[in-house]
């Protein structure tokens, strides 16, 4: 749009009317172009217009909100930015407004054993899943627990462990595929040893026998099956103390010698052997539990050893009134026992 003319002299403009000519006139009649390249009066370079508001709420009601949400992320970065130059650093677990676990793997108050009354019923080998996988040393293990039992639901273990925990779920520990009783004898004209120039998928394993298996003290994977809510995280971290502190210690043997003394087997037909014919309910009581250094403090009479009684106690007799009452007898007509 055109704005302004610059006034030009009249003499170079004959065929206009003289109001228009005179318009064009300047002061020192001097002929100029009238139409200059530049015909608007303005500066060469402009100042940049920086946004900084959006007034149209309607169209974009999330402006301010992400504005100031975008000036504290900046506000956060420089600060991380600062203590990292000034070696303030904290951790981010340690910033973190909740620090809990995802699952809770204390074993404080948490505890198990080994059964033989209750175990997991499998209709396959594959028929539980397994929950976990548990490093352990054979030996080690065989040493905390004892000989375990011959495995039933799976043709691939030797020997599976039934144990019990504190909330009455059951778990099963055995190995998988580690023995010879499962892929055979190992080929005495074979060079296991030499297979480097055989792809990693055609080279030939050798695999121990049971009892080289059993004796081993190379951590071997077992595996784990349990009830569907067991908290199999605390039995693992369970077995793999109880395992580790049998190290230096003695075999299950051993600790059940030193607990209950010598024990018998019976399978001798021609010894005579020494029968114990008392429970052990009367044998023992609450303080023969306790650790040693605890104190028994009694809290009710069942804490304490029951003694069995000899003979039945007056308070059971049956008082028929007199001496030589007669008795009722089922089916008689009368229904009375004659003396």
């Amino acid at each position: 749009m055109l704005q302004t003319f610059t006034k030009i002299s009249t003499s170079n403009f004959k065929g206009f009317p003289a109001f228009l000519a005179k318009s064009f006139s300047t002061d020192n009649n001097k002929p100029i172009n009238p139409f200059p390249v530049k015909s608007i009066d303005l500066p060469e370079k402009q100042p940049t217009y920086e946004h900084k508001v959006n007034y149209n709420f309607e169209q974009y009601r999330k402006y301010g909100r992400d504005y100031k949400k975008a000036l504290e992320i900046k506000q956060k970065a420089e600060d991380i930015e600062l203590k990292i130059k000034s070696r303030e650093l904290i951790p981010r677990r340690k910033r973190r407004t909740y620090n809990a676990p995802k699952h809770d793997t204390n074993i404080e108050n948490y505890g198990a054993w080994r059964v033989f009354d209750r175990e997991l019923t499998r209709a396959h080998e594959f028929a539980l899943p397994v929950v976990c996988k548990i490093p352990l040393a054979p030996k080690y293990v065989r040493m905390a627990f004892g000989e375990g039992n011959a495995s039933v639901g799976s043709k691939r273990a030797t020997r599976e462990y039934n144990f019990e925990d504190n909330n009455l779920d059951l778990f099963i520990l055995y190995d998988f595929s580690a023995t010879t009783d499962y892929w055979g004898p190992n080929r005495a004209d074979y060079d296991y040893e030499n297979q480097e120039h055989l792809h990693p998928r055609l080279r030939i394993k050798k695999y121990p026998t049971k009892e080289e298996f059993w004796n081993s003290e190379e951590e071997f994977v077992f595996r784990l099956n349990c009830t569907e809510y067991a908290e199999f995280r605390k039995f693992k971290k369970w077995i793999i103390e109880k395992v580790d502190k049998v190290k230096n210690g003695g075999s299950y043997e051993e600790t059940v010698k030193k607990t209950f003394g010598e024990f018998e087997t019976y399978d001798n037909y021609d010894k005579k052997y020494e029968l114990r014919r008392d429970p052990a309910v009367f044998k023992y009581d609450r303080a023969w539990f306790l650790e040693s250094g605890e104190k028994f403090e009694r809290k009710s009479k069942y804490q304490e050893k029951i003694v069995p009684a000899r003979k039945m106690d007056d308070k059971y007799k049956i008082d028929y009134g007199v001496e030589g009452a007669q008795l009722e007898k089922p089916g008689s007509a009368s229904g009375i026992i004659p003396k």
